[in-house]
Protein backbone atom coordinates (compact mmCIF):
# COMPACT_ATOMS: atom_id res chain seq x y z
CA UNK A 1 0.00 0.00 0.00
CA UNK A 2 1.34 3.43 -0.95
CA UNK A 3 1.54 5.86 1.94
CA UNK A 4 -0.23 9.17 1.41
CA UNK A 5 0.05 12.23 3.59
CA UNK A 6 -2.35 15.11 4.24
CA UNK A 7 -2.41 18.33 6.21
CA UNK A 8 -5.91 18.67 7.62
CA UNK A 9 -5.39 22.04 9.31
CA UNK A 10 -4.47 24.67 6.71
CA UNK A 11 -5.24 28.37 7.06
CA UNK A 12 -5.41 30.70 4.06
CA UNK A 13 -5.52 34.47 3.74
CA UNK A 14 -9.28 34.16 4.35
CA UNK A 15 -8.24 34.08 8.04
CA UNK A 16 -4.71 34.15 9.43
CA UNK A 17 -2.81 32.14 6.82
CA UNK A 18 0.03 33.29 4.60
CA UNK A 19 -1.23 32.00 1.22
CA UNK A 20 -4.30 32.42 -0.95
CA UNK A 21 -6.39 29.24 -1.32
CA UNK A 22 -4.87 28.61 -4.76
CA UNK A 23 -1.34 29.04 -3.39
CA UNK A 24 -2.10 26.69 -0.47
CA UNK A 25 -3.28 23.99 -2.88
CA UNK A 26 -0.22 24.49 -5.11
CA UNK A 27 2.16 24.38 -2.15
CA UNK A 28 0.49 21.20 -0.86
CA UNK A 29 0.73 19.59 -4.29
CA UNK A 30 4.41 20.55 -4.57
CA UNK A 31 5.02 19.04 -1.13
CA UNK A 32 3.46 15.77 -2.26
CA UNK A 33 0.39 15.94 -0.05
CA UNK A 34 -2.61 13.90 -1.16
CA UNK A 35 -5.10 16.26 0.51
CA UNK A 36 -5.48 19.35 2.62
CA UNK A 37 -8.21 20.59 4.92
CA UNK A 38 -8.90 24.32 4.77
CA UNK A 39 -9.67 25.35 8.34
CA UNK A 40 -9.92 29.12 8.23
CA UNK A 41 -11.31 30.96 11.27
CA UNK A 42 -14.83 32.35 10.97
CA UNK A 43 -14.81 32.15 7.17
CA UNK A 44 -15.55 29.79 4.32
CA UNK A 45 -14.44 32.39 1.80
CA UNK A 46 -11.52 30.36 0.46
CA UNK A 47 -13.33 27.08 -0.15
CA UNK A 48 -14.53 27.72 -3.70
CA UNK A 49 -11.09 28.87 -4.85
CA UNK A 50 -9.38 25.94 -3.12
CA UNK A 51 -11.75 23.40 -4.67
CA UNK A 52 -11.22 24.86 -8.13
CA UNK A 53 -7.45 24.83 -7.67
CA UNK A 54 -7.54 21.27 -6.36
CA UNK A 55 -9.66 20.06 -9.26
CA UNK A 56 -7.03 21.39 -11.63
CA UNK A 57 -4.47 19.10 -9.90
CA UNK A 58 -6.39 15.84 -10.38
CA UNK A 59 -8.10 14.01 -13.20
CA UNK A 60 -11.65 12.85 -12.69
CA UNK A 61 -14.49 11.63 -14.87
CA UNK A 62 -15.53 15.03 -16.29
CA UNK A 63 -11.95 15.50 -17.56
CA UNK A 64 -12.10 12.11 -19.27
CA UNK A 65 -15.49 12.92 -20.80
CA UNK A 66 -14.16 16.19 -22.25
CA UNK A 67 -11.23 14.37 -23.87
CA UNK A 68 -13.54 11.70 -25.29
CA UNK A 69 -15.76 14.42 -26.77
CA UNK A 70 -12.81 16.36 -28.18
CA UNK A 71 -11.41 13.24 -29.86
CA UNK A 72 -14.76 12.26 -31.34
CA UNK A 73 -15.33 9.10 -29.32
CA UNK A 74 -18.73 10.42 -28.21
CA UNK A 75 -21.21 12.87 -29.69
CA UNK A 76 -22.25 14.60 -26.48
CA UNK A 77 -20.56 15.10 -23.11
CA UNK A 78 -23.20 13.07 -21.24
CA UNK A 79 -22.65 10.11 -23.61
CA UNK A 80 -19.36 9.38 -21.83
CA UNK A 81 -21.23 8.79 -18.57
CA UNK A 82 -24.18 7.00 -20.15
CA UNK A 83 -22.05 4.58 -22.18
CA UNK A 84 -18.58 4.28 -20.62
CA UNK A 85 -17.65 5.94 -17.32
CA UNK A 86 -20.96 6.30 -15.51
CA UNK A 87 -21.82 4.12 -12.53
CA UNK A 88 -22.11 0.45 -13.60
CA UNK A 89 -20.71 1.17 -17.09
CA UNK A 90 -17.86 -0.88 -18.62
CA UNK A 91 -15.04 1.57 -17.78
CA UNK A 92 -16.35 2.66 -14.37
CA UNK A 93 -14.07 1.92 -11.43
CA UNK A 94 -15.77 2.12 -8.07
CA UNK A 95 -14.04 4.34 -5.53
CA UNK A 96 -12.47 2.44 -2.68
CA UNK A 97 -14.31 3.21 0.52
CA UNK A 98 -13.08 2.55 4.01
CA UNK A 99 -15.19 2.51 7.15
CA UNK A 100 -14.13 4.77 10.04
CA UNK A 101 -13.09 1.79 12.22
CA UNK A 102 -10.98 0.38 9.36
CA UNK A 103 -9.40 3.82 8.80
CA UNK A 104 -8.50 4.06 12.49
CA UNK A 105 -7.02 0.57 12.45
CA UNK A 106 -4.99 1.41 9.33
CA UNK A 107 -3.59 4.50 11.05
CA UNK A 108 -2.76 2.49 14.17
CA UNK A 109 -1.00 -0.13 12.06
CA UNK A 110 1.03 2.56 10.26
CA UNK A 111 2.38 4.32 13.35
CA UNK A 112 3.60 3.25 16.75
CA UNK A 113 1.46 4.18 19.73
Amino acid sequence: MTKKFADLHVHTQASDGEYTPEEAVRKAHEAGLAAIGISDHDSVGGIKEALEAGEAKSICRPHIARVMLKRGHIEEFQDAFNQYIGNDCPAYVKRYEMSPPDAIQTIRNAVEF
